[in-house]
């Protein structure tokens, strides 16, 4: 997989001018290494500040206050793709989702009126983790094996499979919705008579197995030539490898028929589900790390989910930093992965972790590049800290590039 190879900034919150010369690697662990002072926090805010179109910065983090006509962020990769983000466009992210993770922790000032005096009270608080910005429509397909198998002759209904579960699957569905070929149409002239000429000779599929392998292999060359069917039979023969071609071929026909005019629909069905996997995820992870007496847990609050830290003064520093950075890490799995490409940017969060919740941290991080690389997907993790990495080298950070 490509390396990432450099990083440029210009005219963000304290960068003048950076250029950064690296070697990073997807899916293992990178880290930037600066002294205090040196622009690691100003190069996060590059990133975190980048929406689906531009460079977008508030007015707070331009460089000295000023409004600049070339503040810019540019990655660079071995195989001389390079990617840029200005005030105009973001080439960013037509092709890299990008997340960054900093510390929650700020000043909350409270008022209390004693009598004539109006007393002011600051505390440390940690800010609230959005997880999502808005929950999903709660969306079901309405699928039904048995309405799907009376649009079928009898003597073919029995052959095709339940797939109520599949279409209950958010990584069932994530599959289809990434593949255009299966939603296009296979009832025109020009797909209709393969198909029907398929289910028509499937009945003869039950003769003698010297008969039966003649009869199906002439069945499976003629349906072959239905693009949309080959293609979810791609994905059926993944999910169900020891069904056969015949059965997937059968089963695809039925998915193609159910999807037609509903990718909407599903997608919407999949958001959902995925909203649900994370919900559960989380609060199946932190009863684990929580060790407060607070039960932080993932709620909805005016349809956003959210999860609420207690604040500084009322746990130790260590709870709250191992538990704000792993909820952070299930935030960006949720936002991150529908493209090729992640970055993903940890400020300066790994340096304030004690030996234990540094362990923590690095078996949920790899976690999330283990599931990156398993799908064939690259995540730039790029850790930044003004330590010595040497110090993060234990448990499973055996290995990473700076």
């Amino acid at each position: 997989m490509t390396r990432m190879v450099g990083i440029t900034c210009k005219h963000v919150k304290g960068i003048e001018s950076l250029d950064v010369h690296c070697d990073f690697h997807p899916n293992k662990p990178n880290f930037l290494v600066a002294p205090n002072g040196s622009g690691k926090s100003s190069l996060a805010t590059a990133f975190a500040s980048l929406n689906s179109r531009r460079l977008n910065l508030a007015d707070g983090d331009r460089y000295n206050g000023e409004d600049w006509d070339d503040c810019s962020l540019t990655v660079s990769f071995e195989n001389g793709e390079t990617l840029s983000a200005s005030a105009d466009l973001n080439e960013i992210a037509k092709v890299a989702d990008v997340q960054v993770i900093r510390s929650g922790l700020y000043a909350n000032m409270t008022n209390r009126r004693v009598g004539p005096r109006v007393l002011s009270q600051t505390k440390m608080s940690v800010q609230r983790c959005v997880l999502y910005d808005k929950v999903p429509r709660n969306v079901r397909l309405d699928y039904s094996i048995k309405t799907e198998r009376e649009k079928y002759p009898s003597c073919i209904r029995g052959k095709m499979d339940n797939l109520a579960q599949e279409f209950k699957s958010y990584r069932f569905l994530n599959e289809l919705l990434c593949c255009d070929e299966a939603f296009r149409p296979t009832k025109g002239a020009r797909y209709d008579a393969a198909v029907k000429g398929f289910l028509n000779n499937a009945p003869l599929f039950e003769v003698s197995d010297d008969d039966k392998s003649a009869c199906e292999k002439e069945a499976v060359e003629a349906i072959a030539s239905v693009k949309p069917l080959v293609a979810i039979k791609e994905i059926l023969d993944r999910w169900f490898p020891g069904k056969g071609d015949v059965s997937n071929y059968l089963n695809a026909i039925q998915i193609n028929r159910f999807i037609d005019g509903k990718r909407g629909e599903i997608r919407e069905a999949c958001a959902y589900l995925r909203y649900c996997e994370v919900k559960r995820g989380i609060n199946d992870m932190l009863p684990l790390l929580d060790r407060t007496r607070f039960k932080v847990r993932a709620h909805v609050e005016k349809s956003q989910l959210v999860v609420d830290f207690p604040d500084w003064d009322d746990a130790s520093n260590g709870e709250i930093d191992v538990l704000q950075l792993c909820v952070s890490l299930f935030r960006a799995r949720a936002k991150l992965g529908e493209k090729e490409k992640s970055l993903l940017i940890i400020d300066e969060v790994f340096d304030y972790l004690d030996d234990a919740n540094l362990l923590v941290a690095q078996h949920f991080l790899l976690e999330l590049m283990k599931q990156f690389k398993d799908a064939g997907k690259s995540i730039y993790v790029v850790i930044l800290t003004h330590l010595d990495p040497s110090q993060f080298k234990s448990f499973r950070f055996k290995k990473f590039h700076t």
